[in-house]
């Protein structure tokens, strides 16, 4: 079988693109899978960080509502104390 070279060429051109294109999907699956990660990552930490936050909230609430309880306590003592 004998080939002409233009058809020759061809044969190499297509070859040569297809392998092309399999490594661009290769490279833009791996860029996907890396931006992903990074993503996830990303994500994690900022919930982290509002766990945290939502977590500092809290206490500083409850310490607010003990303050505001022992306030209203000695109040209330010092109103019977006054009574008596």
């Amino acid at each position: 079988m004998k080939l002409s070279n233009k058809l020759f060429g061809a044969l190499l051109l297509t070859c040569f693109l297809g392998f092309s294109q399999i490594t661009t999907a290769q490279t833009t699956d791996s860029n996907t899978d890396t931006k992903t990660e990074e993503t996830t990552k990303v994500q994690k930490k900022s919930q982290l960080k509002q766990d945290s936050e939502v977590k500092q909230d809290k206490s500083e609430l409850k310490a607010r509502e003990e303050k505001a309880i022992e306030t209203k306590v000695a109040k209330e003592e010092k109103m019977d104390s006054d009574k008596e």
